[in-house]
């Protein structure tokens, strides 16, 4: 893997800091630890923010070695992830994109 294709051990993204090592995300409102599937979730999408991801792109990329799961195991990873993240702030969030899949978004800080 060269350098370019490498993730931080931590990644800021709106007003949160990612860390992939210790598998949490710190934001104003507080701190969730992350489940290791939830963190490779999120590395997925940090390359994709504002972006509609297909359900399919998300079991490539986002799942890895569970890219046989079915779309349910999915959308329970991706809610729980959701969940977490409204835990921690308001402004990163992943949007439903009906039919489709999934869209992380970054909001202006007080909207």
């Amino acid at each position: 893997m060269g350098a370019e294709n490498m993730v931080p051990f931590q990644v800021a993204i709106g007003d949160c800091v990612f860390d992939v090592v210790f598998r949490s995300i710190a934001g104003p409102m507080g701190i969730a630890e992350l489940s290791p599937l939830e963190t490779q979730v999120l590395v997925f999408l940090l390359g994709r923010v504002d972006e509609d991801v297909s359900l399919s792109e998300l079991a490539l990329g986002g799942w890895r070695h569970r890219a046989h799961a079915g779309p349910d195991r999915y959308k329970k990873g991706i809610s729980s992830l959701r969940r977490k993240l409204a835990i921690v702030t308001s402004i990163v969030r992943i949007e439903v994109i009906r039919g489709y899949g999934y869209r992380m978004s970054v909001a202006s800080e007080g909207s």
